[in-house]
Parts: C-alpha cells; structure tokens; sequence
C-alpha cells in the first residue's frame, strides 16, 4: 500500500455499529467544553499492513509516496487523484485531531470501564468518515495494495 501518510502516523480507527452509540452516550454524559473524537482505536498504516499482512499470511508493505506520485496514480482522474492525496496529506499534518488535545475512547476508558466493551474490538476504517468516503476509500486501498509473493 502506498499513500502519502506518514507509515507511523495513528489514524482512527471506527467501528461504526460498534463504537458510534457507546461513544455518543459517553459524551451525553460528560460536561460542555470539550471536543472529541470518535474512534475506537488509532493505527498507523505501517502497523495495519504489518497486521493484515500477518493476518491473511502474506508479505505486506506500506511505502510513503509524494503528493505528485499518488496523483499520477490517478490518470483517468486527476480531480480524484489530488482530492485523495489531499486527504492522505491531511492525516499526517496536521492530523486527524488538527493539532487539537481531544477526548478519546481511551480518556472515556479511564472515566467508567462499564460503559465501553465495545471500543476494545480493534477494527479497521479510516477515522470518521461519511458512508461514501469509506466506499471510495475501501475502493482506493483495493487497487494499490501491495502483495509481495
């Protein structure tokens, strides 16, 4: 796999059916004044390749590639290219959090163990994401995964 995300970056990680209602009733829960975000779990792409990788048992590799490069990778659509380089861009700088000290699943964790025994499932997803970026997203990691033989 190759995207221009720094291999050691965390990137949340959502289970939607799992993760989305514990988390909402734990905000509901908790005082004004706080910004959160909504992930279960964070993995860099490094880590995830490595993981997939040694779950399907096979060699994997995630290479960090230019802005440009994952452009070109797009000639049919450059306008797709530069959306989704951006994208993978963002994840890196300023990150999901935006440079930003957010709640996580892991602060809700510390508050009240009895509330979240879904957030311990260790899922894979790009973050917080509207049902058609994770299509287009699961349709893009489809087409450059790299599979050493």
């Amino acid at each position: 796999m190759q995207f221009t995300t720094d291999p050691t970056t965390p990137i949340p990680q959502l289970d939607v059916n799992a993760d989305t209602g514990n988390f909402a009733y734990a905000v509901s829960k908790m005082g004004p004044g706080k910004a959160y975000i909504c992930a279960g779990s964070f993995l860099s792409f490094g880590d995830y390749m490595k993981l997939w990788g040694e779950t399907v048992g096979v060699e994997t590799n995630y290479k960090r590639i230019t802005f440009d490069e994952l452009v070109a990778t797009t000639p049919e659509d450059e306008d797709l290219g530069i959306e989704v380089a951006h994208m993978f861009d963002y994840s890196s700088d300023p990150g999901y959090m935006g440079g930003m000290e957010l709640v996580t699943a892991e602060d809700l964790r510390k508050v009240s163990c009895c509330f979240f025994p879904h957030f311990l499932h260790v899922v894979v997803g790009l973050g917080v994401v509207m049902e058609g970026d994770l299509l287009m997203i699961i349709w893009w990691m489809s087409r450059r995964v790299s599979i050493a033989p």
